[in-house]
């Protein structure tokens, strides 16, 4: 009985949302870039804006959002076998963009922002 009742319920969920799911690959990629911000002025310096820009320019992403401040927490195993996990512990301040891109942009998105 329990079988049947969920057979039914599975096929009617399946008719009412049949094009939420779909089969096929979507296409779409999506990005984070964790970027350690330069210091103005120095060589070969671009702001985090300009990349921005630059990246919707050349049409490599259609969608970004810009986290200011990310604290990244790592564990650094150079210490191997330190029972003090305290100074295996590093973090780092950066900037995280996350978005997207298209499958067939992907290489060419990291490319750019290596650079960065």
């Amino acid at each position: 009985m329990h079988d049947k009742l969920m057979a039914f319920r599975k096929k009617n969920f399946e008719s009412l949302f049949r094009n939420v799911w779909g089969y096929s690959i979507s296409g779409v990629s999506y990005f984070t870039v964790d970027i350690e911000p330069k210091e103005e002025g120095g060589k070969d310096w671009t702001s985090i804006e300009d990349t921005i820009w630059k990246l919707f320019n050349h049409t490599l992403i259609s969608d970004v959002r810009d986290f200011v401040d990310v604290k990244r927490w790592y564990k650094n195993d150079i210490e191997y076998g330190s029972t003090n996990t305290n100074t295996q512990m590093k973090s780092q301040m950066k900037r995280r963009l996350t978005g997207l891109t298209s499958d067939d942009r992907v290489a060419e998105l990291i490319e750019e922002v290596i650079d960065v």
